[in-house]
C-alpha cells in the first residue's frame, strides 16, 4: 500500500460517526480529560492538512472548544496547584 493509499484511508475512516463532536466529546468527569478529544482532533488536523480535503467534524470540534475548557483554560477540573497530577506530565504535551 502506498502512503497515499493510506492517507486516503484514514482519511475516509475518520468520517466515521465515531469522530462526531456528538461522540467525541468525553464526560466531564472522566479520568483522562482532553486525551481522546486531543487525539481525534490531532489525527482530524494532520489528515485535513495532508490531504488537502476539509473534516467537517474537526470545524465543529474546533468551534465547540471554548465550551469544553474549564476557567483556566484547558480540560478537566482545575488542579490544586500544590499537588502533581500524573496527567500534567505526560510526554507529548
Amino acid at each position: 500500500m502506498t502512503v497515499q493509499e493510506h492517507t486516503l484511508l484514514s482519511f475516509q475512516r475518520l468520517k466515521n460517526e465515531i469522530y462526531s463532536s456528538e461522540q467525541v466529546w468525553q464526560p466531564k468527569g472522566y479520568s483522562w480529560p482532553a486525551d481522546w478529544e486531543g487525539r481525534c482532533l490531532l489525527a482530524l488536523s494532520c489528515l485535513n492538512e495532508i490531504s488537502k480535503e476539509k473534516n467537517s467534524y474537526s470545524d465543529t470540534i474546533v468551534r465547540e472548544l471554548q465550551q469544553r475548557v474549564n476557567e483556566e483554560g484547558y480540560m478537566g477540573a482545575v488542579l490544586n496547584k500544590n499537588e502533581i497530577d500524573e496527567q500534567q506530565l505526560s510526554g507529548h504535551g
